[in-house]
């Protein structure tokens, strides 16, 4: 039977930082998909903007030609490489519950903006670092709280039952942006026992232990370049 899926391998048009693709870039590593990653195309960024379904970055593309397949949206891409990995749920309840978890870590990945709100005015450093503490001590732990009672009521070790899938992923590849950024979000994530066992647990899903980040785009740290 002919595989549904376009032949070729994927591409990931990005910029070599740690951002907004690295939960798509998580779910190909934990799915054992191998990949190219474009930073020309992004390097050529705005010009290169009319190439993209909705003016944004980061695309995925898979095939040439007439065959090609171009997909923009985190959702969308990350759901098609979990799929083609085999780490999305088949069972539509499962299903259902994955997809939840992946729309309230796109929640917490939104929070990381507001301390960017100061990142280009002078004389607003102290401004960005109360900034960073706030979201980290207030959304930022929420979120976690909510996330570990979906853990406890639900029972299971990871957000889609007894072995982790493209939900366990997803939240791996947003706390990661987090951890990079340097905002004491590790003191944290050590206050909610069973969703720390989801990150550490995660990383045995495929080739996810070999991922490593890039250089970081949201950083806690007034000493970085990127701050």
């Amino acid at each position: 039977m002919a595989s549904p899926f376009p032949a070729g391998k994927p591409t990931l048009i990005y910029w070599d930082l740690c951002g907004r693709a690295d939960p798509l870039k998580c779910m190909l590593y934990a799915g054992k998909i191998d990949f190219d990653i474009d930073t020309e195309t992004a390097n050529a960024w705005p010009s290169s903007k009319p190439k993209t379904p909705f003016a944004q970055l980061p695309v995925l593309s898979i095939g040439e030609g007439s065959e090609e397949l171009t997909l923009s949206q985190m959702g969308c891409m990350t759901r098609y490489a979990a799929r083609l990995g085999g780490i999305y749920p088949d069972d539509p309840v499962k299903a259902a519950k994955c997809d939840m978890i992946i729309g309230a870590c796109d929640d917490l990945f939104s929070y990381l903006f507001k301390p960017e709100l100061y990142k280009n005015y002078a004389g607003e450093k102290d401004a960005k670092i109360s900034k960073w503490k706030e979201v980290v001590e207030g959304p930022a732990k929420t979120q976690f709280g909510y996330l570990e009672a979906i853990l406890e009521k639900w029972g299971t070790p990871y957000f889609s039952g007894e072995n982790p899938s493209a939900a366990d992923v997803y939240f791996f590849g947003v706390y990661g942006v987090y951890e990079e950024a340097e905002c004491g979000i590790e003191d944290v994530l050590s206050q909610f026992p069973k969703l720390k066992a989801v990150k550490d647990g995660v990383l045995e899903l495929g080739n996810l232990r070999n991922y490593k980040r890039s250089t970081p785009y949201f950083t806690a740290n007034p000493d970085h370049p990127s701050f």
